[in-house]
């Protein structure tokens, strides 16, 4: 009977105290620590870093710790609500939940929020680095300031971020779906692996110490290089060394309008109108309708320069001097037929016109010259069938005379008198 007089004096007396709204209000020399209002609202008050915790060990309660600043709701599954793991103003809603550091929040089932301004939500998701947001299931925020959601995302470098089944080791790498980005500034996309200091994985297999893209692609260990893989079969495309560029596609178009194109029998394409042949050959874009500004070209001319051009051989510098090349320098060539768009290089258009403007000139020399052999061979043969005839001519006459010859013989010796033979003495 004395405690329930004792009772009721506390509450009478907290009803003095409370506001004219209030349905319950409890205070304590003055000071408010509890009232619910008419219309529900609740208001628990307290002195930070003044009393013990309101309950300790496993249960399920709604606690305010007043001394930690601190909300606790749901099922405590061992010691985990108990002071030395409740961090100053932290939250920890659901099952098991764990906000032992400074300002976190741990919501969910068996989540962990262990660094300051740490963030773990879902179903066994940690978050322990300061800053960290980890969100999901099983997903682990181990960086200062990273960020994992999903399932089994494991953002462990700082400033890392790792979304739905990936891994982020690398500060400052990212990794989305189910691929790892291992060094710093690394990012991986789909089912990529980013293993390089500021590489990139995006795409199915994706491996990369450089940029690797696409389907089964691969830098194959190789730093600073960019592989591109497209869906067509035939296995892993590695890059071959350092700083090199691989594209494995069955067609490449290049250009500056909006409107590609994929013709039959063309590997490389471009708005220009140029491409490389499906077999190897490059073709120049030479549309009469791309062109204009026509002149004529006087064959001779173009010969006689060529004549003056000098062609050397000669190595580039980037090669090995072993390696040999055959041409004129493009200041020559410039300066011989004024071509191009500076005398630093050749077009290829440019030197294959000179050569068949050079061709249709030597043709033409050798046409005349052909006219002309016809006609001195017509004139000797005229002069062959004069001296023919007068050779046989010639031959009638030698014959005539040969036969006058022989016929004056035979009459003077039918006219000459008989000589008789002397007497003897």
């Amino acid at each position: 009977m004395a405690a329930a007089l004792a009772l009721a004096a506390v509450a009478g007396s907290a009803r003095a105290q409370a506001p004219a709204d209030s349905v319950l209000a409890v205070s304590k020399g003055g000071t408010s620590l509890f009232r619910v209002n008419e219309d529900a609202a609740v208001v628990a008050r307290g002195t930070f870093g003044v009393g013990a915790a309101p309950a300790t060990g496993a249960g399920a309660r709604m606690m305010w710790y007043p001394a930690k600043g601190a909300f606790r709701a749901g099922f405590a599954t061992n010691t985990e609500w108990d002071p030395e793991l409740v961090g100053d103003y932290s939250v920890a809603l659901g099952y098991g939940g764990t906000a032992s550091a400074p300002y976190t929040v741990a919501l969910g089932a068996g989540t962990r929020a262990s660094a300051n301004y740490a963030v773990a939500m879902g179903r066994g998701s940690s978050a322990s680095g300061q800053g960290s947001f980890a969100a999901g299931l099983n997903s682990y925020a181990y960086g200062v300031a990273s960020l994992a959601l999903g399932n089994s995302s494991t953002a462990a470098g700082d400033y890392s971020v790792a979304l739905g089944n990936s891994t982020a080791d690398g500060i400052g790498s990212v990794a989305l779906g189910r691929s790892h980005s291992d060094s710093t500034g690394s990012a991986a996309l789909g089912n990529g692996w980013a293993r390089g200091r500021n590489a990139l994985a995006f795409g199915g297999r994706a491996d990369a110490f450089g940029v690797a893209l696409g389907n089964s692609a691969s830098t194959n260990g190789h730093i600073g290089a960019f592989v591109f893989g497209d869906a067509s079969a035939g296995g892993l495309v590695n890059a071959a060394a350092d700083n090199q560029v691989v594209f494995r596609a069955q067609r490449i178009w290049l250009g500056t309008t909006s409107t590609p194109v994929a013709t039959s029998g063309r590997f490389l394409e471009t708005s220009t109108g140029g491409y490389l042949s499906s077999g190897g050959t490059w073709t120049n874009s030479s549309d009469r309708n791309r062109k204009h500004g026509f002149m004529a070209v006087r064959g001779e001319e173009v010969l006689a320069r060529l004549r003056q051009l000098p062609i050397l051989t000669w190595s580039y510098r980037a090669e090995d001097g072993s390696v040999r090349h055959m041409g004129p320098t493009a200041q020559d060539f410039s300066a011989a037929f004024g071509l191009g768009a500076d005398s630093v290089s050749i077009a290829t258009v440019d030197a294959d016109g000179v050569g068949l403007a050079a061709a249709q000139a030597l043709e033409a020399r050798t046409a005349a010259q052909a006219a002309e052999i016809r006609a001195l061979r017509q004139s000797a043969a005229a002069q062959r069938q004069r001296m023919d005839a007068l050779e046989a001519r010639n031959a009638e006459l030698e014959a005539r005379l040969t036969r006058l010859e022989a016929a004056l013989t035979a009459s003077s010796a039918a006219a000459a008198p008989a000589v008789s033979a002397p007497r003897p003495r």
